[in-house]
């Protein structure tokens, strides 16, 4: 799990990095602070939902959720800002993060449904799939940052 949290403090790192165009630099890097901060609670959710769906539980899905959200804004905003000066490897970047946001999404949204049904194996088998899916972003981004 350390390593998940390593790899969320380098989304902000990546992100500092980012794009001369300064509002694309702006979305690139809110994003990546976004994602490293769902990591951090797709993280905690591996621990608090084995027992089951527990509030703590319910507080990391929904925070993962949040962040997730807010992270698809900022990469819908980036798509936009970096607009005029978007080549084809920063579009392609971008559309690759926002499919792994939106796989990411789908896995927490599955856990959701088995965590509440009290399936717990299959409830970490869906958090373990949006931590690999989160993780996976991490190489987009940094891309993005090359690119854009």
């Amino acid at each position: 799990m350390k390593f998940l949290t390593v790899i969320a403090a380098l989304f902000v790192g990546l992100a500092a990095g980012a794009s001369s165009n300064a509002k694309c630099a702006k979305d690139i890097t809110a994003a990546s602070v976004d994602i490293g901060q769902a990591t951090i609670a797709i993280v905690d959710a591996v621990t608090d939902c084995a027992p089951g769906f527990t509030s703590a539980c319910n507080n990391d899905i929904n925070k993962a959720l949040a962040e997730l959200t807010d992270a698809t804004a900022q990469i819908t905003a980036a798509v936009y800002e970096c607009g005029g000066n978007t080549t084809p490897a920063c579009a392609d970047d971008l559309n690759g993060i926002l499919a792994a946001l939106t796989s990411t999404v789908a896995n927490i949204d599955t856990a959701v449904i088995d965590c509440s049904a009290g399936n717990k194996d299959a409830c970490q088998n869906d958090i373990n799939a949006a931590t690999k899916s989160v993780a996976l972003i991490g190489v987009d981004i940094a891309k993005a940052v090359a690119d854009c």
